[in-house]
């Protein structure tokens, strides 16, 4: 097995402030502890099922991490299964599902990796990630459990760390003398806790810096919490507020394709486009839209366009928006210029229960010729091959759609000296991992693209 390789604070930082909503609505969410082996891949890997995400985006079920160095074989913790248990105990109450195995990749998920190596530079007082996902604004990521040990944690409760960790998931920081709450900090594992306390309550400073014992800003603003004064949180009030109260569904989704129809011939220089309608009771929904054919071979990744509610896909559909709700449209807008063929559709959607919707997928022909890659140009502009239009502004693509020329700079140093060291992803362990990459948002589907005279479709942020 490699050695795991964590990024920064700084560049975790980039995948949780994804949206500049200050309070997430109540919505329910999925937590993902493997209890086996789990092939992890840096997002925006080239020539990988991870490069449509670019370098900070997330395909957590599919295994696309941001903040992995290197494909990387993540072996669970002997103790993963009890944590699962744990975790689902002591958020009974709350609209939290957990599963050991992961939901289709198209679904937003949070994981807790329960078997990241101990690291003597890893600062972290509660042997996990420590870095709050504010409000719970993003709901792809994952989180690391060092479950071995930190410089400053040893002999851990394995229950509490992967509760204390789930509830900065959630959008938790950690308490001040708040002995029976799960989200004491730093937490007693001699005496673990018993419960989410609905009171408010004094917000504990991380502790960070070379010593690992220096009060560190707090991760989140008082507008990330419910009802407290600043500076203090009711952690029971703010799950309510960021996951809502238990539910039950096991009714899956129901998917129609409002465009194209089965059988649909569509004349050269028309648009192709696939629009559909979700009906779930719980009004949120993953949902992913395939448009693939082998006329795309050799111009588009995987010869497809994808859109779906994870960065593994071209386009994400939340916009950064945590979710978007069943009646939202769901649609891959025009996309013009298609090189003659046959077009396979394909539509699939989730709910956030584990209920899984009937696959719909259609067949179409569009009229005309293959591409010919010598007939376009590389700015972006006007191109003799596919152009979309997503968003409704200017249909000839000049704005809407970019290309890349694929510089992108990441800096992995393996800082350490912010906040709790651990940071999302945990310390990197000062082993000289590093990351390389050449692949800007979009990827090397959007460089192809753009050597072809194809436009791409912008991933909204």
């Amino acid at each position: 097995m490699k050695r795991t390789c964590l990024l920064s604070t700084a560049a975790i930082l980039a995948t949780l402030t994804t949206s500049s909503v200050a309070m997430a609505d109540t919505k329910p969410a999925i937590i993902w502890v493997p209890t086996a082996d789990v092939e992890a891949t840096p997002s925006g890997t080239v020539d990988s099922h991870c490069q449509k995400t670019g370098m900070s985006g997330s395909g957590i079920a599919a295994g696309c991490l941001p903040n992995v160095a290197e494909p990387t074989t993540l072996s669970p913790s002997d103790a993963a299964q009890d944590i699962a248990d744990g975790i689902a105990a002591a958020y009974a109450a709350y609209d939290l599902r957990v599963v050991t195995e992961a939901p289709p990749e198209y679904v937003p998920v949070y994981a807790l990796f329960t078997g990241a190596e101990a690291s003597k530079e890893n600062n972290s007082h509660t042997c996990t990630s420590s870095l709050s996902n504010c409000a719970a604004l993003s709901r792809d990521v994952a989180y690391f459990a060092f479950l071995d040990g930190t410089n400053q944690c040893s002999d851990p409760d394995a229950v509490t760390a992967g509760v204390f960790a789930t509830g900065l998931l959630a959008g938790l920081e950690g308490k001040d003398g708040a002995a029976s709450d799960w989200m004491n900090y730093p937490p007693d594992f001699a005496n673990p806790p018993t419960e989410f306390v609905d009171e408010c309550g004094a917000i504990a400073a991380p502790l960070g810096g070379k010593d690992g014992m220096t009060a560190q800003p707090l991760d989140c603003t008082s507008l990330d919490h419910t009802g407290c004064e600043g500076g203090e949180q009711n952690s029971h009030a703010d799950l309510i507020e960021n996951l809502g109260p238990n539910a039950a569904d096991d009714q899956p989704p129901i998917i129609t394709l409002v465009s194209p129809a089965d059988g649909d011939v569509i004349a050269e220089g028309d648009p192709l486009n696939a629009t559909a309608r979700i009906e779930e009771g719980s009004n949120y929904a993953a949902v992913r839209i395939t448009i693939a054919s082998d006329a795309l071979e050799g111009a588009v990744a995987g010869g497809e366009f994808s859109f779906c509610t994870t960065d593994i896909c071209d386009r994400n559909f939340l916009d950064g928006d945590p979710f978007k709700t069943v009646d939202t449209e769901w649609t891959s807008g025009d996309i013009a210029d298609l090189p003659g063929g046959e077009y396979i559709v394909t539509v699939e959607a989730s709910d956030y229960y584990g209920n899984e919707a009937e696959t719909v997928q259609v067949t179409v022909t569009v009229e005309g010729g293959p591409i010919d890659p010598t007939d376009g140009d590389t700015d972006g502009g006007d191109s003799d091959g596919p152009t979309t239009d997503s968003n409704g502004s200017d249909p000839t693509g000049n704005d809407t759609f970019v290309t890349t020329d694929g510089d992108s700079d990441s800096d992995s140093d393996g800082d350490t000296d912010g906040g709790d060291d651990s940071g999302a992803g945990g310390d990197d362990g000062g082993g000289g991992c590093s990351v390389s990459s050449e692949q800007g948002v979009g990827g090397t589907i959007a460089l192809m693209l753009g050597l072809l005279g194809l436009g791409f479709i912008r991933r909204e942020a």
